[in-house]
């Protein structure tokens, strides 16, 4: 519904008849190919983080903060957060924005492990920050990513699936997480399963976009 008539577009233009092709339409090319992996990716993330995320304040309590302690350590991390994002012109220069979702989705998985783990709470705080400083970081490489390989009339398509994927993996593995949590009384098994969805999402995206290396624009 965002589409517009292609005399009216503005802004990047795709190559020879890019712009006119579909979703139907691509869904055997490279670049569809490209686009199902990262459908794929963000599906795996948002089952992962299902895992973790609602899970937060539950954890830290264990170290017996009070809820506004808690809320600052969150403040904090949004700061810290904010001044990180504007690494990722740099690091997208030096490395292509492909690499950057590599390195910091790969890299945040160690420090959800040290989350599983930590039962010290400096520990637990520097990877709690860290861990969302680097997933959050990965977005907008993931953004230019796919404005320079989908074709102009599926971005919008694309955007809205890469949201609506990640909402559904959220949707139920809270609840398993849950349950895990009660059971084992502790967040360790749920915590890990995250990293285990992580790393799974991580490899999947390099192999397709290893296999496609020589079809797509690494940015």
């Amino acid at each position: 519904m965002l589409a517009r008539p292609d005399k009216d577009q503005k802004g990047i233009e795709d190559n020879s008849n890019r712009s006119k092709m579909d979703i139907k339409s691509i869904k055997n090319t490279p670049e569809g190919k490209f686009i199902m992996g990262f459908l794929f990716m963000s599906l795996v993330i948002g089952i992962g983080a299902g895992f973790l995320v609602p899970f937060t304040q539950p954890y830290f309590l264990r170290f017996f903060l009070t809820p506004s302690e808690i809320n600052l350590i969150m403040g904090f991390t949004q700061i810290i957060t904010a001044f990180f994002m504007g690494m990722i012109p740099f690091l997208a220069t030096k490395l292509s924005s492909v690499r950057v979702i590599y390195l910091t989705q790969g890299l945040s998985i160690p420090l959800i492990l040290i989350l599983a783990y930590s039962t010290v709470l400096p520990l637990s705080i520097f990877a709690y920050m860290f861990r969302i400083v680097l997933m959050n970081m990965s977005s907008p490489a993931q953004t230019t990513v796919l404005q320079h390989n989908v074709p102009q009339s599926s971005r919008a398509t694309v955007q809205s699936l890469m949201r609506a994927t990640d909402q559904i993996g959220r949707s139920f593995s809270p609840t398993i997480s849950a349950i895990m949590i009660s059971e084992t009384d502790g967040f360790s098994l749920s915590f890990t399963t995250t990293a285990i969805f992580y790393t799974i999402a991580v490899l999947s995206l390099f192999l397709i976009t290893r296999s496609l290396k020589e079809k797509i624009h690494w940015i």
